[in-house]
């Protein structure tokens, strides 16, 4: 867990020396966002893939809070707080990755509430990083790109 809040708090700050009250900066700050939500979520949804359908609903409310106008971060937690099926691993994971978006709104500072269109990519990077990491869940059974068998290729033999 420490590598999660580890990943994430890197993240954090890679977003605050970018910069992100400033209009200037705002196509550097998303991207930095959702690399860093995708990357704290995917480490945890592959150590706990329990949390995945809580992690996924909870991404679709996050998506759905980003095309809408209120975008505080106390009314995005609301709304993932409405959802009754949480586990302890997906709200740590779904609270890690708000917590970034968390800083770009206080970032923000008193002209949050007139930069909703920045802020909608904010979160929308959100989403889409939360996105990105459940996109790399592997499915029970399932094998995703395995290479053709043939078994009269040679093998590599290693002493």
């Amino acid at each position: 867990m420490k590598k999660v809040l580890s990943l994430l708090t890197l993240a954090a700050l890679a977003v605050g020396l970018v910069g992100c009250g400033t209009t200037s900066n705002t196509n550097l700050g998303p991207p930095l966002v959702r690399l860093g939500v995708s990357s704290g979520a995917s480490y945890s949804l592959l150590k706990y893939p329990q949390a995945v359908p809580a992690v996924r609903a909870s991404a679709a409310i996050i998506c759905s809070q980003a095309n809408g106008t209120n975008l505080a971060p106390a009314e995005v937690v609301a709304a993932v707080d409405a959802y009754a099926e949480k586990t302890p691993e997906s709200v740590l994971i779904v609270n890690s990755a708000l917590s970034l978006y968390t800083l770009v709104w206080n970032g923000y500072g008193a002209a949050a509430v007139t930069n909703t269109p920045a802020l909608q990519l904010y979160l929308a990077a959100t989403c889409d990083g939360l996105n990105d990491a459940l996109a790399t869940v592997p499915t029970p059974g399932v094998v995703r790109n395995a290479p053709p068998q043939n078994p009269a290729w040679p093998q590599v033999k290693f002493k």
